[in-house]
């Protein structure tokens, strides 16, 4: 965010900036005050995070820019799509809310890409029979179900050997079934505030199904649980990162 301060700022070196981002407003009542002078007309261009996309209505804004657009398109996550398609949307509906016409850039390295091309056209029924056409493949919520058992611990060898003893347990269980197991493998946020973290993904195109795995399946995860190693299972996650 500071690079970008620093560009606009020689850019036009006559305008009068604002950051809406965290750092900005630590301090309370900080983040009211940014948005007041903005509404106000004494700040020409409020730089931010996805803090600015939060359904603010300022009139006179008619141009909205969007820098790395497609910075959560390739997260490793079934739901990437549609949550950057719902975040340019969004964006984007801050320009020309008054009387005045808005204009939105986005900056991509996948312009082709058909959440960027859908949302750019502000097209949902195209975007939703592309995303509804790869979920139905990939057996995906809301086509499938979809269960996360996390794996985490401080120790890396014992993390992964945990995971793998689950799986195999978890195999033997699977067999003849509609469900299906994808993993174990390290999740894209591999490690958070010292915890190793991995994960197996089970997947049916049943609930009914899924849910009679997961019956006889939590003994061998209570199994896994000891002193230095945490399992939880999350039904319906809502993101796998």
């Amino acid at each position: 965010m500071q690079r970008i301060e620093g560009e606009v700022a020689r850019l036009f070196p006559l305008a009068r900036l604002a950051r809406l981002d965290f750092d900005a407003t630590r301090k309370r009542g900080s983040a009211a005050t940014i948005l007041r002078a903005f509404r106000g007309g004494e700040t020409d261009f409020l730089l931010g995070t996805q803090m600015v996309t939060k359904g603010f209505d300022f009139p006179m804004v008619t141009l909205v820019g969007i820098i790395v657009a497609d910075l959560q398109l390739y997260l490793p996550d079934f739901r990437a799509a549609e949550r950057t398609f719902q975040l340019l949307t969004q964006v984007a509906g801050r320009a020309g809310r008054g009387e005045r016409a808005g204009e939105v850039i986005l900056q991509t390295y996948d312009p082709d890409h058909p959440a960027l091309r859908c949302a750019a056209a502000q097209d949902f029924e195209a975007f939703y029979e592309h995303e509804a056409e790869e979920r139905r493949e990939l057996r995906y919520p809301p086509f499938g179900h979809l269960v996360e058992i996390e794996i985490r611990g401080s120790k890396l060898e014992r993390v992964l050997r945990e995971s793998e003893k689950l799986r195999d347990s978890l195999a033997k269980l699977a067999r003849g079934s509609d469900v299906e197991l994808l993993g174990p493998a390290p999740k894209p946020i591999a490690r958070i505030q010292g915890a190793e973290r991995w994960h197996i993904l089970i997947r049916s195109g049943s609930r009914k199904a899924l849910h009679g795995f997961l019956q006889k399946a939590l003994p061998a995860v209570r199994e896994r649980r000891s002193s230095g190693i945490r399992v939880t299972v999350d039904v319906d996650p809502r993101q796998v990162l």
